[in-house]
């Protein structure tokens, strides 16, 4: 396993994402949420191979307990760093006050959960719909708040659309981002905003590689919104068929080996799945020509397509 060393922290090339250990989520997961022994056995599996670092938020359901119960009955505090993150109502961001209570009162029931002191990772789950103005002026402060008070180590944002990471470049308590990527989502590579991110040290987790599970479906079994996605899934099958690829090692690989990347975000309900990304891990970059047509192809895919909060089923 590859890692990233910031502070004192080293994160692992492959992020476990917890939220379908506490909630069902994902389009494809016909199995819905795995029992309590499941979990465990998924998060061992992380950490027998060396994926040291979960994401998880307090809006995932039982996840930050599943969490916390696990690290506490295996006496594994030292194997993960933890991401957690929190959200503003739109409703409070008139008042500084009332956005900080919301802020540290999600911060403290996430430690709670977690049974932890302090957060590695702190990120704000970050909405389209709040507005930007207001959330650039409080989030900074309050994140200066909770480093110097103990309760975060590193501050960040989960961004929601690409705009939100131009609005906090610049501003230094931010140290990490978790950004949507893969081969349908383009919107963060057509300018050079991630590499000038990642040249100013900040850290890069990608996630929705394969787009909640859409790559997976079935072009000619999509329903209500989605059903404008079926000429690029069939594109998609097309290409990976034509390159002698599955559809996970396609979509993974396009990711995996992008300069900025510090990190995968994987989401697995199962042992099998974690250990299916484990193998997508150690698959050779795409070669150029595969490169090009991936941007040739769906570098223009329609937002609503790329964004599951439009999705209407």
């Amino acid at each position: 396993m590859e890692y990233t060393i910031t502070k004192d922290y080293r994160i692992s090339k492959l992020i476990l994402g917890t939220v379908a250990l506490g909630m069902n989520y994902g389009i494809s997961n016909a199995v819905g949420q795995p029992d309590i022994s499941q979990r465990f056995d998924v998060l061992s599996r992380a950490r027998d191979a060396g994926i040291n670092t979960l994401d998880t938020a307090r809006t995932y359901g039982t996840a930050e307990q599943t969490i916390g119960d696990y690290m506490e009955e295996n006496n594994s505090w030292h194997c993960f760093n933890i991401i957690s993150k929190f959200k503003i109502s739109g409703e409070n961001l008139n008042s500084y006050d009332a956005v900080r209570e919301e802020a540290f009162k999600s911060v403290r029931c996430s430690l709670k959960k977690l049974k932890l002191s302090r957060l590695p990772v702190c990120l704000l789950h970050m909405s389209r719909k709040l507005d930007g103005r207001l959330i650039r002026k409080h989030v900074p402060i309050i994140f200066r708040e909770l480093i110097a008070e103990n309760m975060i180590d590193i501050a960040g944002i989960s961004v929601d659309h690409p705009n939100e990471l131009e609005w906090f470049e610049d501003e230094s308590v931010i140290s990490a981002y978790q950004v949507p990527v893969n081969i349908f989502d383009h919107r963060l590579m057509q300018d050079d905003i991630l590499y000038r991110v990642h040249r100013n040290g900040k850290l890069i987790f990608a996630r929705s590689v394969f787009l909640q599970g859409l790559f997976f479906l079935n072009p000619d079994q999509l329903q209500g919104t989605l059903t404008a996605a079926r000429p690029y899934l069939l594109q998609l099958h097309s290409l990976a068929k034509k390159e002698g690829l599955t559809i996970a090692e396609l979509a993974f690989s396009y990711i995996r080996h992008m300069p900025p990347i510090t990190s995968i975000v994987f989401g697995a309900e199962s042992v099998e799945q974690v250990t299916q990304n484990i193998r997508l891990m150690n698959f050779p970059a795409l070669g150029n020509n595969v490169m090009d047509r991936i941007k040739e192809i769906f570098s223009s895919v329609p937002e609503d397509i790329v964004t599951p909060g439009n999705w209407v089923m």
